[in-house]
């Protein structure tokens, strides 16, 4: 059967009039398809990534309302080489940073826990609080979202610790005048009834003098809870933070302000942390569209940005003395994300041995550093050994700025002329006359 063909071809002659072709048109009629709509009619373009991460790594420092980060340390001094690991893997780059139960003191300086490009906001544990020991709050902002912060007001007793900053950043939508940031603590003996009274006369007195502000309240609360005195803030923690139990909350005067996802524990804390990422879109987003007018680049713009990158030296990136830190970063970023990975797999033996490996891999990368800068004191180099001398002490030059006060010039003319024109009138005066009578002598 497969070596007989049959012929399907028809002629003109056996198809009837009414349906033949006439001989102009030539080819196949294809019925009309489905309208396409245009690359530039689509409402979400093709290829370009979506969510609220991704709007967020776009524009980091811009968000409509700031991301952050809260977590526990218990004693932040011995968690600061991984705050700083977490900070260099873009793994707590977050606008805002929140730590409670910092144990500082004032024989610790700022210089010991700062962090690079974050301003430090601190309250420490005093005396009224009734112990020596524990407690504390520390807020880390960071310069490329906000440098006009300020703090309001501070509170330390037995029963509560807060500390609230009045942040207004470079981008804040419209609708916003500043934001109000608070990060409290609330220990676990404290009477809830005396600390949400102290705390409800704080925030009403926030909201009193910025009506349209954004109010944050992130921190340990233990066993209190501000909807009992506020009913219409809003929580935005609905997972447990420390074994089954919700410790730690974060409170808003908007709903739906921040998506939260749980994180690594920060050390050998108990707490998980807490990372926030805005989920909150201004007005002028949610409004009708507009006709707007945009710039394109010309051929010339185009032509002259193709010739700077055809004369950059790319390979000065992939060479240098800077490979060392390279390497340290990477390994740095795969125990981060080691531990990450295992904290969401739910492996508890997994999740232990990351973050040994996590603590083991800190320790080295600090002896390593420390046997760098010794290299540079063993040859007899005074360069190499002036760079080893800044880099322990962290000496910056600093320029000397000029005085824009126009009498200065002024002012020195005359402090040092004073001496020319003593001289001068010294050399010109006379001296005094001074006439002698004398007696007549009268001769024997």
């Amino acid at each position: 059967m497969g070596d007989q063909h049959k012929d399907y071809s028809f002629h003109s002659e056996n198809i009837p009039p009414e349906i033949l072709r006439s001989p102009e048109l030539h080819g196949v009629i294809i019925p009309p398809a489905r309208c396409c709509r245009r690359r530039r009619e689509r409402k979400h373009k093709r290829g370009k990534r979506a969510g609220l991460r991704a709007r967020l790594q776009a524009s980091p420092y811009r968000p409509a309302v700031p991301s952050l980060f809260l977590a526990i340390s218990r004693s932040l001094v011995n968690k600061m080489d991984e705050i700083r690991l977490r900070i260099t893997s873009n793994n707590m780059n977050s606008c805002v940073v929140i730590i409670t139960e910092t144990w500082l003191n004032r024989s610790v300086p700022d210089a010991a826990i700062e962090l690079a490009g974050h301003s430090i906001y601190r309250a420490d544990r005093t005396e009224a609080s009734g112990k020596s020991r524990g407690g504390g709050l520390c807020i880390y902002i960071h310069n490329n979202w906000c440098t006009a912060a300020d703090t309001i007001e501070q509170h330390c007793s037995q029963d509560l610790e807060f500390l609230t900053l009045r942040c207004r950043p470079f981008f804040l939508p419209r609708e916003f005048s500043a934001v109000l940031l608070t990060a409290v603590y609330v220990p676990p003996q404290a009477k809830a009834k005396l600390a949400l009274s102290r705390l409800h006369d704080a925030i009403n007195n926030q909201l009193s003098a910025h009506p349209d502000g954004v109010v944050i309240v992130a921190g340990d609360f233990n066993h209190a809870d501000l909807k009992s005195v506020m009913p219409k803030f809003y929580n935005n923690v609905h997972f447990p933070t420390r074994e089954s139990n919700i410790l730690d909350q974060v409170y808003t005067n908007i709903p739906h302000l921040y998506k939260v996802k749980p994180s690594a524990h920060l050390g050998l804390s108990d707490h998980i942390s807490l990372k926030l990422t805005p989920a909150y879109r201004p007005l002028i987003c949610r409004t009708k569209p507009a006709v707007r007018t945009v710039r394109v680049w010309t051929e010339e713009a185009t032509s002259m940005m193709q010739d700077c990158f055809d004369s950059t030296d790319w390979h000065l990136f992939a060479q240098g003395s800077d490979l060392e830190e390279y390497a340290s970063s990477v390994m740095g970023y795969s125990l981060i994300k080691s531990q990450d990975e295992a904290f969401r797999s739910g492996d508890r033996l997994a999740y232990s041995a990351a973050r040994r490996n996590l603590k083991k891999g800190i320790k080295e990368a600090k002896h390593s550093y420390k046997q760098h800068i010794e290299e540079h004191f063993e040859n007899n180099n005074p360069r190499s050994m002036w760079n080893g001398i800044k880099a322990l002490t962290d000496y910056k030059t600093n320029t000397p700025q000029a005085s824009d006060d126009t009498s200065l010039p002024d002012v020195l003319n005359q402090f040092f002329a004073r001496f020319d024109n003593q001289n001068r009138g010294a050399h010109h005066t006379a001296p005094p006359v001074v006439e002698i009578h004398s007696r007549p002598v009268l001769a024997n």
